[in-house]
C-alpha cells in the first residue's frame, strides 16, 4: 500500500523541524508544541506520528541505529564502521545531545529496545534485556566518547572496536 504523500510531508516537516530545533538548543529545553510550531502541522498530526518526544528523537536516530546494529550482529565490516563514524563525525554538531546525560540516556535506551527487538527471539545462554542494554552500552559509549574528544582513538581504531562488538552476542547464543 502506497504511503500518502501528506504523511511523508508532514513526517518529513516534523523531522526537520526537531533537527533545526536541537541545533538550536538542548533537548530539554524545547517542546512538542514548539515543534509542531516550527513544522507548521497541528498537534494532531504529530500525535498521529509519534507517541511523544522521546519516540521523534528515537525515530530520528533509527538509520543510526540500523548501522549499528549491524556490528552488535556480526556483519558489519571495518569499511562499513568507517562510513557510520564519518557520518556521525560530520554530524557531531547536531549530535552534541550525546553529551547532554538526559538525552545520551535516550540514546542509549532507544537502541537498547532496538537491539532486544531484534534478538529476544534467538536463544541465548543469558536474558536477551540484559544483553541488550549491554550491546547499546558497549557499543554508543565509545561512540560518545570519541565525539566528546574523551576517547584520543584514531577513527579505524573505533572501527575495530565496533566491529568486535558482535563477538559479545555470538558469545551468549544459546
Amino acid at each position: 500500500m502506497p504511503v500518502d504523500a501528506r504523511v511523508t510531508a508532514s513526517v518529513a516537516a516534523i523531522e526537520q523541524a526537531f533537527v533545526a530545533l536541537l541545533m538550536e538548543e538542548p533537548y530539554d529545553q524545547f517542546s512538542v508544541q514548539r515543534i509542531v510550531e516550527r513544522a507548521g502541522v497541528a498537534r494532531s498530526t504529530y500525535y498521529q506520528h509519534f507517541r511523544n518526544k522521546d519516540a521523534l528523537f528515537v525515530h530520528a536516530l533509527n538509520d543510526i541505529y540500523a548501522a549499528l546494529f549491524r556490528n552488535v550482529i556480526g556483519t558489519a565490516n571495518f569499511e562499513s564502521n568507517r562510513s557510520v563514524l564519518s557520518a556521525l563525525w560530520h554530524k557531531r554538531a547536531l549530535l552534541r545531545q550525546l553529551g547532554e546525560p538526559m538525552a545520551f540516556v535516550k540514546i542509549v535506551n532507544g537502541f537498547d529496545v532496538y537491539i532486544y527487538q531484534r534478538i529476544r527471539s534467538i536463544p541465548l545462554k543469558v536474558p536477551a534485556k540484559a544483553l541488550s542494554r549491554q550491546l547499546a552500552s558497549a557499543t554508543l559509549h565509545p561512540i560518545n566518547a570519541w565525539l566528546r574528544g574523551e576517547l584520543r582513538a584514531e577513527q579505524d581504531e573505533l572501527c575495530r572496536l565496533l566491529t568486535g562488538v558482535g563477538a559479545l552476542l555470538a558469545a551468549q547464543r544459546g
